[in-house]
C-alpha cells in the first residue's frame, strides 16, 4: 500500500492498478474547476502542477489559476521550482517537458507520484488566500455590509 493510500477509500480497491491510484490521488487533491484525466495533455499548460504544488502546501502558489496558459513554460517553471525548493520534489522531468504535446505518460507519472509524501519545509513563503468569491454576509444591512467587507478582503489580500 502506498504511503498516501486509504485501504477502504472509494476507487481504491486493491485492484486499482498505480496509475488509477496516482490519477485518483491527484483528482481528490485539486479543485473541481480543474479536471484532470490523464498525464499528458491535461498539465502542458502549466497550471495543473502550479494546483499541485498549491494543495499539497496552500499559499505556496496561490494564484495558479490566474496564471495566463498561453505562458507554459513559465508556469510550469515557477511551480516545479517551488515544488523542488519548499517540498523537496525533485524535478525528474523539465518544465519545457512537461509542456511538450508529447510529453512522456510514465515520466510524468514518476514525477507526480512523489507528490503525495511531500512535506513543506520550513521558510516557505506561504502567501494566505481569500476567495472574495466565498465572502458571504447575513441580517440586517447585510448588502452594506458585505459590500464593506468584500472590498475590505479584496485590499487585504493584494500582494506585492
Amino acid at each position: 500500500m502506498w504511503e498516501f493510500e486509504q485501504p477502504d477509500a472509494p476507487g481504491l480497491g486493491r485492484d486499482a492498478t498505480p496509475k488509477q491510484k496516482l490519477m485518483n490521488w491527484i483528482q481528490e487533491k485539486l479543485p473541481p474547476e480543474l479536471p484532470i484525466t490523464n498525464f499528458t495533455s491535461d498539465w502542458n499548460d502549466g497550471r495543473a502542477i502550479g494546483a499541485l504544488v498549491d494543495a499539497c502546501a496552500p499559499g505556496l502558489f496561490p494564484d495558479w489559476n490566474k496564471r495566463d496558459p498561453r505562458n507554459a513554460l513559465e508556469n510550469a517553471k515557477e511551480a516545479m521550482d517551488l515544488a523542488e525548493r519548499y517540498l523537496g520534489i525533485p524535478q525528474l522531468i523539465h518544465p519545457h517537458e512537461m509542456i511538450n504535446p508529447r510529453v512522456d505518460e510514465q515520466s510524468m507519472m514518476t514525477y507526480l507520484s512523489q507528490y503525495p509524501s511531500a512535506k513543506l519545509k520550513p521558510g516557505a513563503p506561504i502567501k494566505p488566500k481569500t476567495n472574495s468569491a466565498r465572502v458571504r454576509c447575513y441580517g440586517k444591512g447585510s448588502l452594506n455590509k458585505c459590500s464593506f467587507y468584500l472590498t475590505w478582503t479584496k485590499k487585504c489580500t493584494k500582494f506585492s
